[in-house]
């Protein structure tokens, strides 16, 4: 199951069986629901989400290097062709003061040589091209690397773990950053409580389901307790009860229970 087939599933629970036919409304709702859920698991951990190693060709003379969006946490030292390992700085702070004091350099643009530390720099972008992702991370050598650097280092590897990323109501086409073991286990079920929270969900007969179903997903995420803290009482609460966190806007207004 990837992007698109996790958003027909999820409009077919808002009645539009053609996904061509989706309304802008629709596709929002949609998108929302598919964050929500995504963002639930990542509170567990990135042990829900898919790793990956990405490389990186150096350039002569080159410090900074932006990561391709996919990846959203280094995991992990930086290894270099060669086998070296480059060491971590914390902070811009310990970058600059080794700069200085170390390279001679007044700022982090010392001059070129064998790079041996690194530092992941974390920004939000406001407008991403891809509509996908909101999260910007870029790779900062010291030194820059020189041509013979370039020759024995070059393509350095950072291993990674996908995020949460933050979908647009026209981006739901694509690769999920989760393991499909845990696509129709743990994401589909609580996308489609998410679904339910919609103004547009109408269908209340499904709703004791969703919360069955994302109260097994909770528990593989968090353990038994916390699924049932979080998902409500499924088996004892009414329509718009206190245990009914999750119940969708139809129930909460008192539609579709006459």
């Amino acid at each position: 199951m990837d992007r698109a087939d996790l958003s027909k599933d999820l409009l077919r629970k808002l009645g539009r069986e053609n996904s061509a036919d989706a309304t802008d409304a629709e596709k929002r709702d949609v998108a929302t629901a598919v964050n929500r859920a995504l963002q639930t698991m990542w509170q567990a951990g990135v042990a829900f989400f898919l790793r990956q190693s990405v490389n990186v060709n150096l350039v002569a003379n080159q410090a900074a290097y932006t990561l391709e969006a996919s990846l959203q946490e280094a995991r992990g030292p930086v290894f270099a062709a060669s086998g070296v390992t480059l060491a971590q700085f914390r902070t811009r702070a310990e970058l600059e003061d080794y700069s200085r004091e170390v390279l001679g350099a007044t700022s982090v643009s010392a001059a070129a040589g064998t790079p041996w530390g690194y530092l992941i720099e974390h920004a939000s972008v406001a407008s991403p091209a891809d509509a996908t992702d909101t999260h910007a991370m870029t790779l900062r050598l010291v030194p820059a690397p020189n041509a013979g650097a370039v020759a024995s280092m070059s393509p350095l590897r950072i291993d990674g773990v996908y995020q949460c990323p933050n979908y647009g109501p026209d981006a739901m086409t694509g690769t999920l950053p989760v393991p499909d073991t845990y696509v129709e286990s743990i994401l589909l079920p609580l996308a489609r409580l998410e679904i339910a929270r919609s103004a547009l969900f109408s269908r209340v007969e499904l709703v004791d389901a969703f919360q069955r179903d994302a109260a097994d997903a909770m528990a593989l995420l968090f353990g038994r307790e916390s699924a049932a803290v979080e998902t409500g009482d499924v088996g004892s609460q009414a329509p718009g009860g206190a245990g009914t966190r999750f119940a969708p806007q139809a129930l909460r207004e008192g539609r579709g229970s006459q």
